[in-house]
């Protein structure tokens, strides 16, 4: 079974070269048989395409990311694993004229240039796209100091013409950097919340995992400035006593209509559970406000260890986002946030793992899509009803409306699970009032899948 770098308990990743990520494990798990797909759950689900159905998966596996899409309807997004050097990919899906039909395209293969200048293995962050169809991304490990880089991927002139990749920026090897050192999350702007292409010109925003002057991670933006970028820190976490701050963010970011960003840290805080934090420009500097600290409420039940999906925003300005772990089963919850000042109320959503073997699934660490009507739709990576030869469980694809919330698909309901397993990425919204999605393992090569699911 594909090894799938996320984190458990304890710091460590595979591959090694990504040693200090860490995978996050449901407390949920259980040993249940797997037992047949509802009619109605097979009608609205469908695999887009499946990975490594090519010899010695030159099209990628383990999908971990959430893809993006362009005015055209075609989907982007990147692989881990696989591609010509076995270090991970940028793929394209393209639609036919009726949509039926998916033609799968890999864009990028890394570590194809000397040294892996270019990077390896990307990470569970979104590509960014802008209005003329370039890509943007980062790679955690890799590049010129081996920390990871900061990419654009230019398509060629022709419909048939390769990508070129330019590095933006180069990430030291270093916890020690300045500049901060495995870009873990993906790119956003001004903009991207409200659904707009990225303009090319303002600054892109990301985190580091670590590295800054303290070792524990920055917040940085990236601005174009003429052929070139400039990378500055807003933010190096851990810098209050106790690191009261937050520590080790592996989430993207959110920018607001006004250019405040926030987001998560994924351990510290006062609890040592994690933080939600505003990044607020003043003048010439950015000023940190931790909003929410986890684990304030009695056995965690508000949440511990927020997801690597991060946060969304609505249009009142509240927050939503989950957590891994925490709520009243330990299964990870989701939340929001109502901001008051500097500070913000949470409230739980959900607890997941709250039904018997967690048949309602568990751990969703990945981001919510929150539909103008305020329903919100996520993944969870574990628990649910099918198991298929996964611990804990396969995952599913919910929705929650108010209190209630409502099961989508529950994955490995197929034959071998060849409709997926172990979703680790968001959803976005597709024509035909469809969400897709992947799942970064199942399918007919247990290499992952993009699927589509319909509300």
């Amino acid at each position: 079974m594909i090894a799938i770098p996320r984190r458990i308990a304890g710091r460590q990743i595979s591959p090694s070269s990504l040693s200090r990520r860490v995978l996050r494990a449901s407390a949920c798990v259980a040993a249940l048989s797997c037992i047949g797909v509802g009619l109605a759950e097979a009608k609205n689900f469908d695999v887009l395409y499946a990975f490594c159905a090519k010899s010695g998966c030159v099209d990628g596996k383990e999908p971990m990311a959430p893809l993006v899409s362009d005015s055209h309807g075609n989907l982007y997004g990147t692989t881990f694993g696989g591609g010509s050097a076995g270090s991970g990919t940028v793929f394209a899906l393209v639609p036919s004229a009726d949509g039926s039909k998916w033609t799968h395209k890999v864009l990028y293969n890394f570590c194809t240039a000397e040294a892996c200048s270019d990077g390896e293995f990307p990470n569970p962050g979104a590509l960014a796209i802008d209005s003329q169809g370039n890509l943007y991304g980062t790679v955690p490990s890799g590049g010129r100091s081996g920390g990871g880089i900061a990419y654009k991927l230019t398509p060629g002139k022709r419909t048939d013409a390769p990508w070129t990749l330019s590095v933006l920026h180069d990430f030291c090897g270093s916890d020690s950097c300045s500049d901060g050192s495995m870009p873990w999350a993906g790119l956003t702007y001004r903009g991207a919340a409200e659904g707009l292409p990225y303009d090319g010109t303002s600054p892109l925003y990301g985190t580091t995992f670590v590295g800054g002057s303290t070792g524990y991670g920055t917040a940085y933006s990236l601005t174009p400035k003429g052929k070139s970028w400039r990378e500055q820190v807003l933010y190096t976490f851990c810098t209050q006593a106790s690191c009261t701050d937050g520590g080790e963010p592996d989430a993207p970011l959110t920018v607001d209509s006004d250019g405040n960003v926030y987001g998560t840290t994924s351990e510290f805080g006062p609890n040592y559970a994690g933080t939600a934090f505003q990044l607020r420009k003043q003048n010439k500097h950015w000023k940190a406000n931790v909003l929410y600290a986890f684990c304030a409420a009695a056995n965690c039940s508000d949440g511990k260890q927020p997801s690597v999906g991060g946060l969304v925003i609505d249009a009142s300005g509240a927050l939503y986002g989950t957590t891994s772990r925490g709520g009243s089963q330990d299964g990870g919850t989701a939340f929001k946030l109502v901001r008051h000042g500097a500070h913000s109320d949470a409230s739980v959503l959900h607890s997941f793992c709250v039904q018997q073997n967690c048949s309602d699934g568990a751990l969703p660490d990945s981001a919510l899509w929150l539909e103008p009507t305020g329903k919100l739709y996520g993944t969870l990576a574990s628990g649910g009803v099918h198991f298929g030869g996964y611990a804990g469980g396969a995952g599913g694809v919910y929705s929650l409306d108010g209190g209630s919330m409502h099961a989508l698909h529950m994955f490995c309901s197929q034959t071998d699970c060849r409709d997926g397993a172990r979703p680790m990425a968001g959803l976005i919204p597709v024509k035909g009032g469809q969400l897709v999605g992947t799942a970064s393992a199942g399918g007919p090569h247990n290499a992952g899948v993009v699927f589509a699911v319909k509300p």
